[in-house]
Protein backbone atom coordinates (compact mmCIF):
# COMPACT_ATOMS: atom_id res chain seq x y z
CA UNK A 1 0.00 0.00 0.00
CA UNK A 2 1.25 3.66 -0.92
CA UNK A 3 2.04 6.15 1.71
CA UNK A 4 -0.98 8.14 0.00
CA UNK A 5 -3.34 5.21 0.22
CA UNK A 6 -2.22 4.72 3.96
CA UNK A 7 -2.62 8.14 4.85
CA UNK A 8 -5.99 8.35 3.50
CA UNK A 9 -7.03 4.98 5.25
CA UNK A 10 -5.57 5.91 8.84
CA UNK A 11 -7.58 9.58 8.28
CA UNK A 12 -11.04 7.64 7.15
CA UNK A 13 -10.55 5.11 9.89
CA UNK A 14 -9.64 7.52 12.95
CA UNK A 15 -12.70 9.68 12.12
CA UNK A 16 -15.00 6.46 11.49
CA UNK A 17 -13.96 5.64 15.67
CA UNK A 18 -14.30 8.76 16.98
CA UNK A 19 -17.62 9.12 15.23
CA UNK A 20 -18.71 5.88 16.63
CA UNK A 21 -17.34 6.94 20.12
CA UNK A 22 -19.44 10.46 20.02
CA UNK A 23 -22.71 8.28 19.32
CA UNK A 24 -22.11 5.98 22.10
CA UNK A 25 -21.32 8.09 24.75
CA UNK A 26 -24.56 9.78 23.83
CA UNK A 27 -26.12 13.57 22.32
CA UNK A 28 -26.43 14.18 26.15
CA UNK A 29 -23.13 13.96 26.90
CA UNK A 30 -21.66 15.16 23.90
CA UNK A 31 -21.72 19.51 23.07
CA UNK A 32 -22.99 19.70 19.69
CA UNK A 33 -20.89 22.43 18.01
CA UNK A 34 -22.07 24.48 14.56
CA UNK A 35 -20.77 23.09 11.39
CA UNK A 36 -19.19 26.03 10.16
CA UNK A 37 -16.04 27.51 11.59
CA UNK A 38 -13.74 30.24 10.04
CA UNK A 39 -9.95 30.40 10.49
CA UNK A 40 -10.10 26.57 11.20
CA UNK A 41 -11.71 23.60 9.42
CA UNK A 42 -14.88 22.34 11.49
CA UNK A 43 -13.73 20.35 15.18
CA UNK A 44 -15.99 18.82 17.46
CA UNK A 45 -16.22 18.79 21.30
CA UNK A 46 -14.79 15.44 21.07
CA UNK A 47 -12.17 16.54 19.61
CA UNK A 48 -10.97 19.15 21.66
CA UNK A 49 -11.61 16.79 25.16
CA UNK A 50 -8.84 16.99 27.58
CA UNK A 51 -8.43 21.11 26.75
CA UNK A 52 -10.05 23.87 28.35
CA UNK A 53 -11.90 25.65 25.66
CA UNK A 54 -12.76 29.37 25.95
CA UNK A 55 -15.98 30.38 24.03
CA UNK A 56 -15.81 34.31 23.78
CA UNK A 57 -19.39 35.39 22.13
CA UNK A 58 -19.40 38.73 20.51
CA UNK A 59 -21.07 41.46 18.77
CA UNK A 60 -19.23 42.57 15.44
CA UNK A 61 -21.47 46.02 15.51
CA UNK A 62 -20.43 46.94 18.90
CA UNK A 63 -17.36 49.56 18.57
CA UNK A 64 -16.37 48.59 22.04
CA UNK A 65 -15.69 45.43 21.13
CA UNK A 66 -14.08 46.05 17.97
CA UNK A 67 -11.44 48.28 19.96
CA UNK A 68 -11.53 44.99 22.91
CA UNK A 69 -9.96 42.73 20.64
CA UNK A 70 -5.78 43.81 21.10
CA UNK A 71 -6.66 43.25 25.08
CA UNK A 72 -8.62 39.96 24.76
CA UNK A 73 -5.74 38.97 22.07
CA UNK A 74 -2.79 39.84 24.36
CA UNK A 75 -4.75 37.80 27.50
CA UNK A 76 -4.64 34.57 25.18
CA UNK A 77 -1.16 34.85 24.48
CA UNK A 78 -0.48 34.64 28.96
CA UNK A 79 -1.65 30.75 27.94
CA UNK A 80 -0.06 29.68 24.87
CA UNK A 81 1.93 27.04 26.86
CA UNK A 82 -1.17 25.58 28.27
CA UNK A 83 -4.07 23.49 27.61
CA UNK A 84 -6.40 26.26 26.90
CA UNK A 85 -7.76 27.33 23.05
CA UNK A 86 -9.64 30.48 22.60
CA UNK A 87 -12.63 30.31 20.32
CA UNK A 88 -14.97 33.07 19.28
CA UNK A 89 -18.53 33.17 18.29
CA UNK A 90 -20.39 35.42 16.20
CA UNK A 91 -24.44 34.48 15.91
CA UNK A 92 -26.73 36.14 13.76
CA UNK A 93 -23.88 37.06 11.02
CA UNK A 94 -23.29 35.79 7.36
CA UNK A 95 -20.68 33.86 6.97
CA UNK A 96 -19.08 36.38 4.24
CA UNK A 97 -19.66 39.53 6.19
CA UNK A 98 -17.90 38.15 9.81
CA UNK A 99 -14.48 36.97 7.77
CA UNK A 100 -14.53 40.51 6.68
CA UNK A 101 -14.40 41.27 10.22
CA UNK A 102 -12.22 39.07 11.44
CA UNK A 103 -9.64 40.17 8.54
CA UNK A 104 -10.01 43.62 9.44
CA UNK A 105 -9.50 43.20 13.09
CA UNK A 106 -6.98 40.69 12.77
CA UNK A 107 -8.65 37.99 14.54
CA UNK A 108 -7.07 34.77 13.95
CA UNK A 109 -8.89 32.59 16.65
CA UNK A 110 -10.77 29.90 15.19
CA UNK A 111 -14.73 31.04 15.01
CA UNK A 112 -17.60 29.32 15.04
CA UNK A 113 -20.47 31.05 12.59
CA UNK A 114 -23.53 30.69 14.71
CA UNK A 115 -25.96 31.89 11.76
CA UNK A 116 -29.29 30.95 13.11
CA UNK A 117 -28.22 31.50 17.25
CA UNK A 118 -28.26 27.37 17.94
CA UNK A 119 -25.60 27.70 19.74
CA UNK A 120 -26.16 30.67 21.62
CA UNK A 121 -29.12 29.27 22.97
CA UNK A 122 -27.49 26.11 23.68
CA UNK A 123 -25.02 28.40 25.90
CA UNK A 124 -27.37 30.02 27.71
CA UNK A 125 -25.61 33.44 27.12
CA UNK A 126 -29.00 35.42 26.23
CA UNK A 127 -29.10 36.98 22.44
CA UNK A 128 -26.10 38.72 21.74
CA UNK A 129 -26.91 42.07 20.54
CA UNK A 130 -26.03 45.63 21.35
CA UNK A 131 -27.98 45.16 24.28
CA UNK A 132 -25.76 42.28 25.31
CA UNK A 133 -22.34 42.72 23.70
CA UNK A 134 -20.37 39.68 24.96
CA UNK A 135 -20.93 37.03 27.15
CA UNK A 136 -18.14 33.91 27.96
CA UNK A 137 -18.77 30.28 28.30
CA UNK A 138 -16.50 27.06 28.32
CA UNK A 139 -15.93 23.84 27.51
CA UNK A 140 -14.34 21.96 30.17
CA UNK A 141 -11.58 19.32 29.83
CA UNK A 142 -14.28 17.23 30.35
CA UNK A 143 -16.59 18.06 27.58
CA UNK A 144 -18.80 20.10 29.77
CA UNK A 145 -20.12 23.47 28.57
CA UNK A 146 -20.62 25.76 31.35
CA UNK A 147 -21.67 29.45 31.81
CA UNK A 148 -18.29 31.78 32.54
CA UNK A 149 -17.98 35.36 33.54
CA UNK A 150 -17.65 37.99 30.84
CA UNK A 151 -15.86 40.79 33.70
CA UNK A 152 -13.30 37.55 34.97
CA UNK A 153 -11.36 35.98 32.01
CA UNK A 154 -8.93 34.82 34.26
CA UNK A 155 -10.52 33.70 37.10
CA UNK A 156 -13.19 31.58 34.54
CA UNK A 157 -10.43 29.95 33.44
CA UNK A 158 -8.28 29.01 37.02
CA UNK A 159 -11.65 27.58 37.80
CA UNK A 160 -12.16 25.40 35.20
CA UNK A 161 -8.76 24.64 33.54
CA UNK A 162 -9.10 21.32 35.67
CA UNK A 163 -7.04 18.03 34.52
CA UNK A 164 -6.62 19.93 31.04
CA UNK A 165 -3.64 18.44 29.23
CA UNK A 166 -1.95 19.15 26.12
CA UNK A 167 -1.34 15.32 23.91
CA UNK A 168 2.12 16.93 23.28
CA UNK A 169 4.09 19.56 25.28
CA UNK A 170 4.21 22.72 23.12
CA UNK A 171 7.90 23.30 24.12
CA UNK A 172 9.04 20.59 22.59
CA UNK A 173 7.59 21.68 19.16
CA UNK A 174 10.31 23.30 16.96
CA UNK A 175 8.10 26.46 15.04
CA UNK A 176 8.67 24.75 11.83
CA UNK A 177 6.37 22.06 13.23
CA UNK A 178 3.90 23.93 15.00
CA UNK A 179 1.28 24.01 12.30
CA UNK A 180 1.38 20.01 12.38
CA UNK A 181 1.27 20.49 16.41
CA UNK A 182 -1.59 22.89 16.36
CA UNK A 183 -3.58 20.08 13.93
CA UNK A 184 -2.67 17.60 16.44
CA UNK A 185 -4.14 19.24 19.68
CA UNK A 186 -7.56 19.98 18.13
CA UNK A 187 -8.33 16.72 17.19
CA UNK A 188 -7.63 17.96 12.77
CA UNK A 189 -6.16 14.21 12.45
CA UNK A 190 -6.24 14.68 8.95
CA UNK A 191 -4.16 17.78 8.66
CA UNK A 192 -1.50 16.32 11.53
CA UNK A 193 -1.09 12.89 9.42
CA UNK A 194 -0.71 15.14 6.25
CA UNK A 195 2.18 17.68 7.74
CA UNK A 196 4.02 14.74 8.85
CA UNK A 197 4.08 13.33 6.04
CA UNK A 198 5.39 16.38 4.60
CA UNK A 199 7.47 16.64 7.19
CA UNK A 200 10.73 15.08 5.53
CA UNK A 201 12.98 17.99 5.31
CA UNK A 202 13.22 18.33 9.25
CA UNK A 203 16.40 16.25 9.83
CA UNK A 204 17.88 18.60 12.81
CA UNK A 205 17.80 16.17 16.12
CA UNK A 206 15.00 18.44 18.31
CA UNK A 207 12.89 18.00 15.02
CA UNK A 208 13.24 14.21 14.56
CA UNK A 209 12.54 14.35 18.21
CA UNK A 210 9.27 16.00 17.58
CA UNK A 211 7.73 14.10 14.93
CA UNK A 212 8.27 10.57 16.73
CA UNK A 213 6.11 12.58 19.60
CA UNK A 214 3.44 14.19 17.07
CA UNK A 215 3.62 10.26 15.66
CA UNK A 216 2.94 8.79 18.52
CA UNK A 217 0.43 10.62 19.98
CA UNK A 218 -1.45 10.15 16.88
CA UNK A 219 -0.80 6.75 17.23
CA UNK A 220 -2.18 6.15 21.25
CA UNK A 221 -5.15 8.09 19.55
CA UNK A 222 -5.88 5.41 17.55
CA UNK A 223 -5.36 3.41 20.08
CA UNK A 224 -7.62 5.02 22.40
CA UNK A 225 -10.32 5.60 20.07
CA UNK A 226 -10.53 1.40 19.17
CA UNK A 227 -10.82 0.61 23.08
CA UNK A 228 -13.32 3.43 23.68
CA UNK A 229 -15.30 1.98 20.53
CA UNK A 230 -14.71 -2.05 21.66
CA UNK A 231 -16.00 -1.15 25.36
CA UNK A 232 -19.12 0.98 24.15
CA UNK A 233 -19.78 -2.11 21.22
CA UNK A 234 -17.97 -5.08 22.01
CA UNK A 235 -19.86 -7.32 19.38
CA UNK A 236 -19.44 -4.69 16.37
CA UNK A 237 -15.86 -3.71 17.73
CA UNK A 238 -13.98 -6.75 19.43
CA UNK A 239 -11.33 -8.51 17.23
CA UNK A 240 -11.40 -5.23 14.79
CA UNK A 241 -8.14 -3.54 13.66
CA UNK A 242 -7.75 -0.61 10.95
CA UNK A 243 -8.15 -2.35 7.60
CA UNK A 244 -5.41 -3.64 6.60
CA UNK A 245 -2.91 -2.41 9.27
CA UNK A 246 -2.93 -2.24 13.40
CA UNK A 247 -4.16 1.07 14.55
CA UNK A 248 -0.73 2.28 15.46
CA UNK A 249 0.92 1.15 12.64
CA UNK A 250 -1.87 3.11 10.53
CA UNK A 251 -0.43 6.47 12.21
CA UNK A 252 3.50 5.43 11.71
CA UNK A 253 4.01 6.64 8.28
CA UNK A 254 7.33 8.33 8.27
Amino acid sequence: MSSIARLRTSVVWLALLICSVAISRGADESVQLPAQWLNSPPVTAEQLRGKLVVLYFFEEDCPRCRAAWPEKLDLAKKYADQPVIFVGVNSGTAPGELQTYLREVKIPWPTIVDFDRTFEALADVGEISLENISQLAVITPQGQLVRGAWNDWEGTIARNLGDAHWRVNPSDIPDGLKPVWQSLEVGDFGSALAGLARSKKFKDERSLAAIEKINAAIGQEFDDQLAAAQASDPIAWTGVGTPGVQPVAAAKLL
